[in-house]
C-alpha cells in the first residue's frame, strides 16, 4: 500500500470516527427534544379525547363506546399527521383513523398496560405509514377503565437518520477524494526524487530537482538531495580527472622505457651505450615510482587519511626551473632551449624533496638533435598550464 493510500485511509478513518461521534450526539439531542415534543402533543390529544368521554353522560358505558365508535369522533380529534385508534375493554378496535383502515395498529403489551391503568410511549411500525410514535392511554368513565386510546404520529427521527447517513457518506467520499488529492500533491516531489534517482542510476548524472515553492520539509529534502547529487557528481568528476591525469603521467615514462629498450635491442652497441640506456631507464623507473607515490598520497588525501601542505607557487617559476633542469641535456643534443614565462598565475603545490613537479619531460625525449624546444606557460580556460 502506497504512502498516499495509507494517509488517505488514516485521514478518512479518523474523519469517519469524528462524524459518527457527532452524528450520535446530534441524534441523541434531537431524539430527546423531538420525543418530548411528540409526547406532549400526543398526551394533549389523548387528554382531549378523555375530556370528551368524561363530559358525555350516557346511561351505560356501552353508550359511551358507541359514541366513540362514531367515525366523526376520530375526525374531530385527528389533526394533520395524527393517527387515532380506539380499543374497547376486550381489546377490540371500535374506531380508527381512515389511514389505519387497511392496516390497524397492533394491540399488544401497550394496550394491556393501558387496561391496567398505565400510559406508555412506544415506537411502532404501521404498514402503509412507516415508523410512528404511539402514545397509549386508558379511557376512563366514572372512574372506570372502559377502553384504550392510541394516538400516533409519524416518527421524524427516521428521516433524520437517513439524512445523517447520506450527509456523512457524502462528506466521507469528498474528504477521501480531497485527502488523496492533497496527499498526491504533497508527495509529488518524492516521486520526482524517485524518478531522478532512477535517471541517475541509468547514467544521467546531471539531473537535478530544483524544487520551488514553500520552504517546507519536502523542499528541504529536495534541496539536500540536490546538494548530495552535486557532491557525488563532483567526486565522480574528480575521479575521472584523477584517472585521466594518472594515465597521462604514467604513459610518458612507460613510452620512454619502451623506446630505450627498443633502441638498445635493435643492434649491438658498446657497453657504454648500454650503460647510458640503463641509466636512462633507471631514471624513468624512479619517475614512475614518484608518480605512483604521488597518486597514492592524493588518494589518501581524498580519504582524509593524510593532510596535504598545499602552497601557491608561480607558474613562471616552474618555467624557469624547467629551463635550468633541461639545459644540460639540451646542450648535449644541440637543442635550442627557449623559456617564456608571462603573467603571474599561481598553482597549488605540495613541496617534495626532489623539487617541483616534472615539466616538459615528454617533449624533451621527442625532440631530435638540432631541434628547438620551447617551455612556456599559458591559460587553458581558467587553469594555467606549462
Amino acid at each position: 500500500m502506497s504512502i498516499r493510500t495509507r494517509l488517505t485511509v488514516w485521514y478518512t478513518g479518523l474523519l469517519a470516527v469524528v462524524l459518527v461521534a457527532l452524528a450520535l450526539i446530534l441524534y441523541a439531542l434531537f431524539s430527546y427534544f423531538l420525543w418530548a415534543h411528540a409526547e406532549d402533543g400526543l398526551r394533549a390529544r389523548a387528554a382531549q379525547l378523555a375530556s370528551f368521554v368524561e363530559s358525555s353522560d350516557p346511561a351505560h358505558e356501552e353508550g359511551t363506546l358507541f359514541d366513540l365508535a362514531d367515525p366523526s369522533v376520530v375526525d374531530r380529534f385527528s389533526a394533520e399527521g395524527t393517527l387515532i385508534q380506539i380499543t374497547d375493554y376486550h381489546g377490540r378496535v371500535v374506531n380508527r383513523s381512515r389511514t389505519l383502515t387497511a392496516h390497524p395498529m397492533a394491540s399488544g403489551a401497550a394496550v394491556r398496560h393501558a387496561l391496567d391503568g398505565r400510559a406508555s410511549l412506544d415506537q411502532a411500525v404501521v404498514a402503509g405509514v412507516g415508523p410512528v410514535l404511539v402514545y397509549t392511554a386508558p379511557i376512563t368513565h366514572r372512574h372506570s377503565i372502559i377502553g384504550v386510546t392510541q394516538v400516533a404520529t409519524p416518527e421524524v427521527l427516521a428521516p433524520l437518520r437517513w439524512l445523517l447517513m447520506a450527509v456523512g457518506t457524502g462528506v466521507l467520499v469528498v474528504a477521501a477524494a480531497g485527502g488523496h488529492l492533497l496527499a498526491s500533491l504533497a508527495l509529488a516531489p518524492i516521486d520526482r526524487i524517485t524518478q531522478t534517482a532512477r535517471a541517475i542510476a541509468a547514467g544521467t548524472l546531471g539531473r537535478r530537482l530544483h524544487l520551488t515553492g514553500a520552504n517546507d520539509e519536502v523542499r528541504r529534502l529536495a534541496q539536500a538531495f540536490d546538494e548530495m547529487l552535486d557532491r557525488i557528481d563532483e567526486t565522480l568528476a574528480r575521479e575521472r580527472r584523477f584517472t585521466g591525469d594518472a594515465a597521462h603521467e604514467l604513459r610518458t615514462p612507460l613510452t620512454i622505457l619502451k623506446g630505450e629498450l627498443e633502441v638498445a635491442l635493435r643492434r649491438e652497441r658498446p657497453a657504454a651505450a648500454y650503460r647510458e640506456a640503463m641509466v636512462s631507464m633507471a631514471q624513468e623507473v624512479d619517475r614512475l615510482v614518484r608518480l605512483v607515490e604521488d597518486l597514492l598520497v592524493l588518494a589518501r588525501a581524498d580519504e582524509g587519511e593524510v593532510p596535504l601542505d598545499l602552497r601557491p607557487i608561480p607558474v613562471e617559476g616552474l618555467v624557469r626551473w624547467a629551463e635550468a633542469h633541461f639545459r644540460g641535456a639540451a646542450q648535449k643534443k644541440a637543442i635550442i632551449l627557449e623559456a617564456e614565462g608571462t603573467g603571474s598565475p599561481t598553482v597549488l603545490h605540495a613541496p617534495r624533496r626532489d623539487g617541483p613537479p616534472d615539466v616538459g619531460h615528454g617533449r624533451r625525449v621527442c625532440t631530435g638533435a638540432g631541434g628547438r624546444y620551447r617551455i612556456r606557460n599559458r591559460l587553458r580556460g581558467s587553469a594555467p598550464s606549462v
